[in-house]
């Protein structure tokens, strides 16, 4: 729990040090091995310190522990569309960039 405390406070220094956006980007080397759940851990902790942040598009591959971390944090609504006869949802670019990242 510290390494993810210390990891938040580095970014969020970073934010309030420049007062623009931060692009971060979580690799991991397959599925399970806890990007989503540490991205979402520290948007709750920068949320908490005043940083505006949304979350754009979110795949929790039906892990509870994965989806309870949304609670609190807002989310883009995805966008709706069909295609060959089928509804799929993506990513709201045009949503994103009205918010003027």
């Amino acid at each position: 729990m510290e390494e993810i405390r210390k990891s938040a406070e580095e970014f969020l220094k970073l934010i309030q040090k420049s007062r623009r956006g931060k692009f971060k980007i979580y690799i991991g080397m397959s599925a399970g091995v806890g990007k989503t759940y540490r991205m979402l851990q520290e948007a709750h902790s920068l949320l908490r310190n005043g940083i505006d942040i949304k979350i754009g598009y979110i795949e929790t591959h039906n892990r509870s522990e994965t989806h309870a971390l949304l609670d609190g944090l807002p989310i883009i609504p995805r966008r709706t569309l069909f295609y060959k006869g089928k509804e799929l949802q993506e990513l709201d670019v045009q949503a994103v960039i009205s918010l003027r990242p």
